[in-house]
């Protein structure tokens, strides 16, 4: 995990993730920590796949549970998964995976837009997939992580904490 953050640190790559059988990528300018799952507060009145509270030194981190919210069995027993903690202008979620493999470059002619017909598989967040890294013959979806939620649902986990 430390090899992870200390990575190079730069817009044109990203952690690769696994989300049950699934690979994503994640930019890494927006991934500020990779920690083993720790325990968490409930949060009471969130959804699903809200998993509970993350008490980062003092700061309360909403933990998004992306197997929960794709509805997947997740491939790791909860105890061995990983929360990458993300941030962008201030704000901050956590992000429940089963695994980060690697830190990978993403060069901007690799990366294609993504196909309407898989946007429309993945439902409300949708909005948080940038478009696909091609990799091999495979189409990596890259994720923006605080686009998962919109800013609504941001402040009422904010009211809720």
């Amino acid at each position: 995990m430390a090899r992870i953050v200390s990575a190079s640190h730069s817009a044109e790559a990203a952690v690769l993730v696994r989300v049950a059988e699934h690979t994503l990528a994640i930019p890494l300018d927006s991934v500020r920590e990779v920690l083993p799952m720790p325990a968490l507060s409930a949060l009471p009145g969130a959804p699903r796949h809200i998993r509970g509270l993350l008490n980062l030194r003092g700061e309360l981190i909403p933990v998004f549970d992306l197997v929960a919210r794709l509805n997947l069995t997740a491939a790791a027993p909860p105890e061995d998964q990983l929360v990458l903690v993300c941030e962008e202008e201030s704000q901050a979620l956590a992000v429940c995976v089963d695994d980060a493999e690697e830190v990978v470059e993403l060069s901007p002619s690799a990366l294609a837009p993504l196909d309407p017909a898989v946007a429309l598989t993945l439902g409300s967040i949708s909005r948080a997939f940038l478009g696909g890294w091609k990799r091999e013959e495979l189409l990596v979806p890259v994720l923006a992580p605080l686009q998962l939620l919109p800013p609504s649902a941001l402040e009422q986990l904010e009211a809720l904490r």
